[in-house]
């Protein structure tokens, strides 16, 4: 009977209206789709070949056709007619040949049209194997967005968890040894009794790590009691730093700092980032009696002040009050912040729309709105970034958001139109190599005047600012989403 009741309640997800099935299948990945058409043939007919149009529709979303139904690049609009639905043409049949490598002029995970043309300036991977669910010898074929979210380098792996040896199984002859799928790997680490969102926090990496050098499990405990210290004394009150550095990544970067300075050991992938300085060290180390002798208010105290010789005063930050070693690092994680696609370049998008803005005057949008959007000299603020260590340059315009408006860096006007049609690249913003993009094209200078209009400071609606933290903050083998569902 329990068996029965088992079947019975497994076959209740094929009969789901397909309205429901189609918002289920809209968070997998197509080829996950097609595999899950295999598994019944419930599915095979109403997700695979019995359902034509199911897949017409993900073609035309994932190969990006325009409203005339040709596909980008053009010279794709002869392989299959995407212009409209047509009785006939064997739509889950072109996605079967592109899953099994048959056909390769799109990513056999999601679809997007034709890698090799690199539009993000990065080759696509490729290499020849068997197809695991479609079968033959096929050359296998992703995009880059694909590549990064489902492979890993053994070494990276090696590295960030010792604790767990890769057997021989999870290596595959065509990945040249050097290559791991991240979903084996996760299948891998939770076979050992470890569930995957466990494995990667930042408490459990530390302490495998530490341990799979040869140290004390108890000395691995009482660091990572002072780490989580400083994490929680750092939350509370760095609140500013926050969107250019989260917590888990600050205890992140205290580990590293400890492996660099005890093990000799340096991440196996370029952070783009610098450690603190070796005195750093010797400084976690203090808290260790403090801890055994149950001294919280002590080691209370030190953590809130070891926070702020590292990462400057919360109540009075400046960055020219810090020593060189600890500028070095903020100032990595600081001046990126005003680049295309970060946290604040809508800042400098702003002021240069809707303002005549050059180098040494680029409006604060916060200050205009606290004002009624009265311009005063006093709303303006250098962008232009360090240079070596010249302080002269401080404050600049990230750290007055920074100091001054703490509460709003999370924050941006919600003008849809601007953020989704223009950009701008320039080295230093005001000076004349700068270009103003519409919809990936150079916008002509002649045109700025028509949109400097005065935006609505005192009604204009906000919305959250898109943040996204490298994987290394969170301790993630892929800061892709997808395996966290």
């Amino acid at each position: 009977m329990k068996f029965a009741k088992k079947r019975e309640t497994m076959s209740i997800f094929p009969t789901f209206p397909f309205e429901i099935l189609e918002l289920i299948n809209a968070h997998l990945a197509p080829r996950d789709i097609a595999a899950l058409t295999l598994t019944c043939k419930t599915f095979k007919e109403r997700l695979g070949s019995g359902n034509q149009y199911f897949w017409y529709r993900i073609l035309r979303k994932a190969l990006k056709v325009n409203e005339h139904g040709y596909i980008t690049p053009k010279k794709l609009d002869r392989r299959v007619n995407l212009q409209e639905f047509e009785e006939g043409v064997a739509y889950w049949g072109e996605v079967s040949d592109l899953f099994s490598g048959r056909k390769l002029y799109a990513c056999r995970y999601c679809l997007e049209a034709d890698p090799w043309e690199a539009r993000d300036r990065t080759r696509a991977l490729s290499f020849k194997s068997k197809g695991a669910v479609f079968g033959g010898d096929t050359v296998q074929q992703f995009c880059e967005k694909c590549f990064r979210d489902w492979f890993t380098n053994l070494e990276t792996f090696a590295s960030e968890f010792p604790q767990f040896p890769i057997p021989e199984s999870l290596y595959h002859p065509a990945y040249g040894g050097s290559l791991l799928r991240i979903p084996s790997l996760i299948k891998h680490i939770e076979s050992q009794g470890t569930l995957y969102a466990d494995a990667i926090t930042p408490s459990y990496k530390f302490k495998g790590k530490w341990t799979a050098n040869g140290r004390d499990k108890k000395e691995a405990k009482y660091l990572d009691k002072v780490l989580c210290l400083l994490r929680e004394c750092y939350t509370r009150d760095h609140r500013h730093l926050h969107i250019v550095l989260p917590p888990n990544g600050y205890y992140n970067l205290l580990v590293f700092s400890l492996f660099r300075d005890i093990f000799g050991q340096y991440p196996p992938y370029s952070l783009g980032i610098a450690n603190f300085s070796n005195k750093t060290t010797p400084r976690l180390m203090e808290f260790i009696p403090l801890l055994k002798s149950k001294k919280k208010k002590e080691a209370l105290n030190l953590a809130t002040l070891t926070n702020k010789e590292l990462l400057g005063d919360p109540e009075n930050f400046d960055l020219a009050d810090l020593d060189s070693s600890s500028t070095t690092v903020l100032r990595r994680f600081l001046e990126p912040l005003t680049n295309p696609g970060k946290p604040f370049h809508w800042v400098l998008l702003y002021s240069r729309l809707f303002f005549e803005s050059s180098a040494r005057d680029v409006r604060c949008y916060w200050c205009l709105r606290s004002n009624g959007g009265k311009d005063t000299v006093n709303n303006r603020f250098r962008y232009i970034p360090y240079v070596d260590r010249d302080m002269t340059d401080v404050p600049w315009i990230t750290t007055h958001i920074l100091t001054s408006h703490p509460d709003m860096m999370w924050k941006r006007p919600k003008n849809k139109f601007m953020f989704d049609n223009f950009t701008f690249y320039s080295s230093r913003f005001g000076n004349s190599d700068v270009v103003l993009y519409q919809n990936g094209k150079p916008f002509p200078g002649k045109e700025w005047e028509n949109l400097k209009i005065r935006p609505d400071f005192e009604n204009e609606p906000l919305e959250d600012v898109p943040v996204k933290f490298p994987n290394w903050c969170d301790g993630r083998i892929t800061d892709s989403e997808y395996f966290f569902m």
